[in-house]
């Protein structure tokens, strides 16, 4: 089973957010695979399974389904010789407000943030892995346009359509959520049973991942994040690894590696402070580390997204 992580799906974007046709996507996959993100999927015409551990459900014009991080589920088009036209947006709740790093603290953002979340804070709970929602045929043409422009404007990585993706989306969170609150629709949530000690650590380990985002410039050792979340060293290792797909290390190294392309893009620090700004003590082998991960030198990094 594999896991899509941030990086992999948002790599060399300002903003982390992206749309793409469902026919299209290069991410989807069609066996289990589970993603860092949210997905939100929109049928626009035709149908499509869902599919997830031991459950299914059909998604038909109108539908629209909204995923949280690490739910393990793939998509099949249900009648293959018909087509389809469905969308595939994936974003981290950031992309709203950079201090935003979850559904858990988009509920208590300010009340501007927090309205444009509010079909999705059902998510927030332990229990929910998907929320589906209906919207009617009027409605689907404005949501089918709005996407399609989210699609055109994905395709570009300028500040100009970085700058009109973020409005664009935020309009589509905006729109979605005013519909489903005055129409008082409430959306069916979806409850994927993962029974074992796992879920009961779920929730905290959330936590300790959104705390080391926030502080992954800092020094995080494996016998804190273990404690931190309730286990034993030991088993901390095999839950993280088995819900990010990577060891703890191999995470906070890629988390570093992102911030630090981002401080490439956007600052004007030269390349040894970035690498002690993002958490790093040795530059060789945050050198080492950023060439094996981006596939070229920091410079050559920075050279090409200036």
């Amino acid at each position: 089973m594999s896991l899509v992580t941030s990086r992999e799906l948002f790599a060399n974007r300002a903003i982390p957010m992206t749309v793409d046709s469902v026919t299209e996507r290069r991410q989807i996959q069609n066996n289990l695979h589970r993603h860092e993100y949210l997905e939100l999927l929109f049928v626009s015409d035709g149908s499509l399974l869902n599919h997830f551990v031991n459950d299914k459900i059909e998604l038909k014009s109108g539908d629209v389904l909204i995923l949280k991080p690490y739910v393990r589920h793939y998509l099949e088009a249900t009648e293959q010789n018909n087509p389809i036209l469905a969308y595939c947006c994936s974003f981290l709740p950031e992309v709203v407000d950079s201090s935003i790093r979850s559904l858990a603290e988009a509920g208590h953002a300010n009340p501007g943030h927090r309205h444009l979340f509010q079909p999705f804070l059902p998510l927030a709970s332990e229990n929910n892995s998907a929320i589906q929602l209906q919207l009617p045929e009027a409605e689907r043409e404005e949501v089918t346009t709005r996407l399609e422009k989210l699609r055109e404007l994905s395709k570009y990585s300028d500040a100009s359509s970085n700058a009109q993706i973020r409005c664009q989306f935020q309009g589509l969170l905006a729109y979605l959520s005013d519909y489903f609150t005055a129409s008082g629709q409430v959306g069916e949530n979806i409850q994927v049973n993962t029974s074992g000690a796992r879920t009961r650590f779920r929730p905290k380990l959330q936590k300790t991942l959104n705390y080391i985002h926030d502080h992954a410039d800092e020094t995080l050792t494996l016998k804190n994040m273990a404690s931190m979340s309730g286990t034993s060293p030991t088993y901390f290792c095999q839950l993280f690894k088995h819900e990010t797909g990577m060891t703890f290390l191999q995470y906070l190294n890629d988390l570093r590696i992102q911030n630090a392309c981002k401080l490439l893009r956007e600052s004007g620090s030269n390349i040894t402070e970035i690498c002690y700004k993002v958490g790093f003590n040795d530059y060789s082998h945050f050198s080492r580390l950023f060439k094996k991960h981006i596939g070229k030198s920091a410079a050559e990094f920075r050279k090409q997204e200036h």
